[in-house]
């Protein structure tokens, strides 16, 4: 994890593998909303998509009595009620707020996206998907119902994050500014979520520190991601998010 002017454990710079490149890295559109303002905690959480981010915030409404969709939790409805913040803000407004995020091991977040955005049946059709495709996915024209997880690897390591999708843009970009320099205060891993999570709501002075996993598989035994790959597209999926990897200090386990 990255702490930065906080209480919690605290990783130098040059831990960071080289994060200090990503200043020359082209600037991507900011995600505005992808954020969750609780001010009366002075602390924001900042979403990374296929990162626990239903069950993170379902516990960040909790904490403020925000009633919301619970059955329907990324919609525009919630979206609408959810407290955020401008980013522009963040250096002068919000300075002091402690901001907060979770990240994931690349290859098994690409993983868990494959499962959630391609179907099996070309016939699937409701208001999310089209033919078996998440409708964030049509347009690229690069992904089909029943596809592989051979062809889906080739194909995302077709798409620049700079017309990436957010479940399937590098993860850094969502934690850090326009001078690709990191601004959060703690940077959580997934792998660790649960003493992770834990360590966020004592910094917030919280005494509910148990972290509801939604999306969570309901099979008694999960297939574990690197059961998926081959070495062809293990090192492809390096090679796509090689930041993520040196910035997180990720690595291919079986």
């Amino acid at each position: 994890m990255y702490a930065q002017n906080s209480t919690l454990p605290v990783y130098s710079v040059d831990s960071l593998h080289g994060f200090q490149l990503l200043s020359q890295q082209p600037k991507l559109k900011y995600y505005q909303g992808r954020n969750f303002a609780l001010h009366k905690r002075r602390a924001i959480y900042f979403e990374v998509p296929k990162v626990a981010c239903s069950s993170m915030i379902l516990k960040c409404a909790d904490w403020i009595d925000l009633e919301i969709d619970r059955k329907r939790i990324h919609s525009k409805e919630n979206k609408a009620i959810i407290p955020k913040v401008e980013l522009n803000l963040l250096d002068t407004e919000y300075k002091n707020y402690f901001k907060f995020t979770f990240v994931r091991n690349p290859w098994d977040r690409l993983v868990s996206c494959y499962k959630d955005k391609v179907r099996s049946d070309a016939n699937f059709n409701n208001s999310i998907y089209k033919n078996g495709v998440h409708t964030s996915f049509i347009k690229y024209n690069l992904f089909t119902a029943g596809m592989n997880f051979e062809d889906f690897v080739e194909a995302v390591c077709n798409i620049d994050d700079s017309q990436a999708d957010a479940h399937i843009l590098s993860q850094y970009h969502f934690v850090t500014d326009r001078q690709g320099v990191i601004f959060m205060n703690f940077i959580g891993k997934f792998e660790n979520l649960r003493e992770d999570f834990a360590k966020v709501a004592g910094r917030l002075d919280i005494s509910d520190r148990e972290l509801p996993h939604k999306n969570s598989s309901k099979k008694s035994k999960k297939k574990h991601y690197s059961e998926y790959y081959s070495e062809s597209t293990k090192a492809k999926v390096a090679q796509r998010y090689a930041k993520d990897i040196k910035i997180f200090n990720y690595q291919f386990t079986a």
